[in-house]
Order: C-alpha cells, then structure tokens, then sequence
C-alpha cells in the first residue's frame, strides 16, 4: 500500500507567511500483479496555528502524508486501504460481470 501526495494547494500568503498548504489531494496505491487498487481524495489542512509552519519549499511527501493521515483519521485512512483492496479482491475473484444476451 502506498500513499502519495498528488498536489499542495496554498495560499500565496497567510498570517506572514508565504505559500501555506492549506489543502491536500492525494492516493493510495496498491498492486498486486497486474491489479491495482486506487482511492483518491482531498483533505483540508487546517491553517489557524502556524507554530510549527515549514517552509513549502522544505516540505517532504513523508511530512505531508503525514499531515493527511492526521486530518483523516485512523478511521478514514482504513477505509481507504479497505477499499483498496477490495478493489483488487474484487479484480482477482469477479463477483459480477456485464454484456449483452445477444
């Protein structure tokens, strides 16, 4: 299971600082062969307390991953991965199926 972080939305400026990450778009990723599990979101990034602010330029995909998985919850982040392999399960054992009778 991998969590990436697809794109940093931020405002130019806020509180003195510059560049505050205020929201997340990111994806968990799964394969397994040729199966692959994905869930996509977004998550907002609270910016009332900026005591500990990093620079965006100092930021790192572990810190931010990080920062999602709090703002989800334990919760969340579980369904998510559920889902995912699920998704897979589902792509390994069909439990339905589509076409047409003719």
């Amino acid at each position: 299971m991998e969590w990436k972080i697809v794109q940093c939305d931020y405002l130019n400026e806020s509180s003195g600082k510059d560049k505050v990450v205020n929201n997340v778009h990111w994806e968990v990723v799964k394969t397994d062969g040729k199966h692959v599990g994905r869930s996509y979101g977004s998550v907002a990034i609270p910016i009332d307390d900026l005591s500990s602010f990093v620079e965006f330029d100092s930021l790192n995909e572990e810190a931010v991953i990080g920062w999602t998985k709090e703002q989800l919850g334990d919760e969340q982040v579980e369904a998510h991965e559920s889902s995912v392999t699920a998704q897979i399960n589902e792509q390994k054992n069909p439990t339905k199926s589509f076409g047409v009778p003719w």
